[in-house]
Formats: structure tokens, C-alpha cells, sequence
């Protein structure tokens, strides 16, 4: 409890943009937080079904236009530490990146394209002539 006070105490101290360059810290750390489960997940799996890698590959573009930007920017300027003045903006496009192609390689290459819906097996109905179809409905029709 004491080091909770302690902490806040000295985030008052903090000047708005010190406190803003924390906030990115904290976002950089999280973004590492959400992609590592996701990985370990497929690869306990050994699977990528029932996830859409849409948003991995919007990700990884915006990661590289991230990157481009930096690029582009410290080259106009003739001035290379445009790269590490901003190393929260630089962090999450390398860690977008490298995780975003770790993804892509586990969706296409090691586990096999798989079609964005329909990937359940088709049951068996003479197998189990009580049990309801997951395409059936929960209610009986009143015809």
C-alpha cells in the first residue's frame, strides 16, 4: 500500500508530457502482453482456426507504414536519431511487425491456410439420432 502511494506521489511530479511518455510505455508493454498468449495458444493448438488473421494483416501494414514514416521523416530532415528520439513509435512497429509475421507464418505456412468460416467436421447424425445439430434450432418448430 505504501509503495502504491509512493508511486502516485511521484507520478504528480511528473511534468504532462513525462506522464504521456509513461502512457506509451505502458502501451508498449501491453501490446508484447496481447501477442504472446495468442502465439503459445496457436501453438498449443497447432491450429489457427477460429481466428481471423484480418486484423494481423492490417496490423503488419500499419506497422510498416509506422516504420516507412519514421523512415521517410528522418530522412528528410537529414538526421538519423528521428529513429530513437520517438523509441515507443519505433518499439511498436518492430514488435507489430515481429509478431504480426510470427502469426502470418503460423496461419499460412506451419499450420496451414484454413478458410476464414466452416472448419468444424460435419457430424455424423446417424451416430447420435438424439443430440441436436449445432445448425438446428434450440426450439421446436410449431408447424
Amino acid at each position: 500500500m505504501i509503495n502504491v502511494l509512493y508511486q502516485f506521489s511521484l507520478f504528480r511530479l511528473l511534468t504532462f508530457l513525462d506522464k504521456v511518455y509513461a502512457i506509451q510505455y505502458v502501451k508498449l508493454i501491453l501490446t508484447v502482453w496481447k501477442y504472446v498468449p495468442q502465439v503459445f495458444a496457436n501453438f498449443k493448438r497447432q491450429s489457427t482456426i477460429g481466428w481471423s488473421i484480418t486484423q494481423q494483416l492490417l496490423d503488419f501494414s500499419g506497422g510498416f507504414l509506422s516504420m516507412i514514416q519514421l523512415l521517410i521523416d528522418s530522412s528528410l530532415q537529414a538526421d538519423w536519431s528521428g529513429l530513437t528520439g520517438n523509441p515507443v513509435k519505433f518499439g511498436l512497429a518492430n514488435i507489430s511487425l515481429l509478431f504480426d509475421i510470427i502469426f502470418i507464418t503460423q496461419h499460412y505456412v506451419l499450420y496451414g491456410p484454413v478458410a476464414e468460416k466452416g472448419e468444424r467436421e460435419p457430424r455424423d447424425a446417424s451416430a447420435d439420432h438424439d443430440s441436436q445439430n449445432e445448425h438446428d434450432p434450440l426450439l421446436a418448430r410449431s408447424d
